[in-house]
């Protein structure tokens, strides 16, 4: 073990930035990460037990003790749960012999739920051994287990199914075009063009893309940093999986393109652990585009125009989708967000001037340069220019990948992607709005509806109170815990929705959650805690009749203390830290 351990440091330059990349190698050897190669990497990495353990313990994917040689994670997004997660997960486990979060007898098999998986176009999902499988039955379970059995992994599953191609991203595009413009184009004129065409972040902020890249280029520090987000982890998101799968050159143009901008020579992309699978792929995308001397040194042999792109994989984390927790994870540590001012384009990466922007934003970037800010802007409307990749997911005819120009209306947007009988439609994912057939006639821009992409449509044989359930029990999940507000409030609005959907809730129970919500999002720190309230609240807002139909009218009601399965939840804590510890 100790050779081993001093081997991957090695491979790392002792590099305590890479202690993600470390303890993956680490768990991709053993099955987990065990205590005695922490105590080698303590003397290595000269971090302490707790500052590793602080890293470790915060993502979904790093186990403490053996989880099986096989990881077996179920979606467990409310999309996977509206088609039949409860029967998937019994088929499983009983396929396996062994419960949800256990390892089978023979130590073979680990199952888990995860939150969301970017397969919510194919639902029940999961990932068997880090490779996605959907339109889960219980028929394929029994022999993708029976195949594992066999030391028979199965294939990459993955179906991009485009329902409509738009203008932008779809429009005819060959490798390195938008490259071909740096000759003519100064560092300033490319920023200009991005900034006269209006863009604005795709990830779900909506902030100026050009105006984002001319803070960076004014800093003083000359050392700059390009990074790309590709943690696509609001749940029923899936636009990213299908750029990096079909697509991946588009985005590394828009990435190579903004560092000639701001004079960066170092990128990085930071790929969510559940996108592993696409890790090869990207890299040999990368590694071409060097033959062809569009990435390294001296691109297209331009003077001083040096840049290279690493990949980071990521480990499971929702919040580290938010910039700054996303560069402390890059970083290797805990995946907090970061108290601001300073901003990443004063101090991102390594407290170096640092441009954040996601998958979609520098593909779009690419076609930018290319055709020009004016075309750019015939799409769209007037305040929010451009087109958007919407992930569409749920009860419709027509699940998958769309490109539409903003402005749609969710009337357009419902025939559109065969919608009928539908009840509520969840836009922008759990962080963003409820909205009910009453709203038809809103559109998705910025001024409007925003979304980072997601789009969930549920028609009206479900039963929403569920569907909400989900998303804030996602959230508690989810917080990093960092704030108190997010952190506590969380397991109370988790409590409400449990109170609501077993009847035990009065109406002042709802403006309860009306309160809680003000305090949560006005003192939290990140995006998470300023959001994490939206599916109650605006749920409450579209569905009032549904919330009041399960609800006492007063506060009469006595809730008791079940002082026995308290304690025992309890002592499952405790016995679970002493494991760990």
């Amino acid at each position: 073990m100790k050779r081993f351990i001093e081997s991957i440091c090695k491979t790392f330059n002792c590099d305590k930035t890479r202690l993600l990349d470390i303890f993956w190698a680490i768990q991709e050897k053993y099955s987990y990460v065990p205590q005695k190669t922490l105590d080698l990497l303590s003397h290595k990495l000269k971090l302490s037990i707790p500052e590793l353990k602080d890293t470790l313990t915060f993502y979904h994917f790093f186990h403490q003790k053996p989880s099986g040689k096989i990881i077996i994670y179920v979606d467990s997004s409310a999309i996977s749960e509206i088609f039949g997660l409860n029967k998937i997960i019994s088929s499983f486990e009983q396929e396996l012999n062994c419960k949800m979060g256990e390892v089978d007898p023979t130590g073979q098999f680990g199952l888990f739920k995860t939150p969301c998986i970017g397969m919510s176009d194919q639902a029940p999902a999961a990932l068997i051994h880090g490779i996605p499988v959907g339109k889960l039955t219980t028929a394929k379970i029994k022999k993708i287990v029976a195949d594992l059995r066999k030391n028979i992994l199965p294939k990459v599953q993955i179906k991009n199914k485009v329902q409509l191609r738009g203008p932008v991203l779809f429009e005819k595009h060959n490798v390195g075009e938008s490259l071909d413009l740096l000759y003519a184009l100064t560092p300033d004129q490319i920023i200009q063009e991005v900034e006269d065409s209006g863009i604005r972040g795709r990830g779900g902020a909506g902030f100026s893309t050009g105006k984002k890249w001319r803070f960076c280029a004014e800093q003083k520090e000359k050392q700059r940093y390009i990074v790309c987000n590709a943690d696509e982890g609001e749940p029923g998101t899936f636009k990213d999986r299908y750029l990096l799968t079909k697509n991946p050159t588009l985005v590394f143009e828009g990435m190579i393109l903004a560092a000639r901008a701001i004079g960066a020579n170092q990128g990085l992309i930071y790929l969510r652990a559940e996108y592993k699978y696409l890790k090869g792929h990207l890299q040999s995308i990368l590694d071409q585009m060097q033959l062809q001397n569009l990435l390294g040194n001296q691109i297209l042999d331009i003077p001083n125009f040096d840049f290279h792109i690493r990949i980071q994989l990521g480990a499971g984390s929702y919040v580290v989708g938010e910039e700054t927790a996303l560069l402390e994870s890059l970083e290797g540590r805990r995946g907090e967000p970061r108290m601001r001012p300073p901003f990443p384009v004063e101090q991102g990466y390594l407290s170096k001037p640092t441009i954040i922007n996601n998958v979609e934003t520098f593909a779009s970037v690419s076609k930018i340069i290319k055709n020009g800010a004016h075309w750019y802007k015939k799409f769209g409307t007037s305040s929010s220019p451009g087109t958007k990749l919407l992930s569409v997911s749920g009860d419709c005819a027509h699940p998958g990948i769309y490109e539409v120009e903003w402005g749609l209306s969710i009337r357009q947007f419902l025939k559109l992607v065969g919608a009928t009988n539908t009840l509520a439609v969840q836009v922008g994912g759990p962080s963003g709005q409820c909205i009910s057939l009453k709203e038809k006639n809103r559109r998705l821009s910025f001024d409007d509806l925003p979304t980072g992409g997601s789009m969930m449509v549920f028609s009206k044989k479900r039963n929403l109170l569920n569907i909400i359930k989900n998303f804030v029990q996602f959230f508690q999940d989810e917080s990093c815990g960092c704030c108190l507000p997010c952190r506590a409030g969380n397991i109370v609005l988790n409590e409400q929705m449990h109170a609501i959907l077993s009847s035990e809730a009065a109406e002042v129970d709802l403006q309860r959650i009306q309160n809680w919500s003000k305090i949560i999002s006005a003192s939290s720190r990140c995006g998470l805690g300023q959001s994490c309230t939206n599916p109650m609240i605006s749920s409450m807002q579209a569905f009032p009749e549904i919330y009041k139909k399960n609800v006492k009218a007063h506060e009469s009601l006595y809730r008791p203390f079940d002082v026995e399965n308290k304690t025992v939840a309890y002592e499952q804590v405790v016995q679970l830290h002493e494991k760990e510890s």
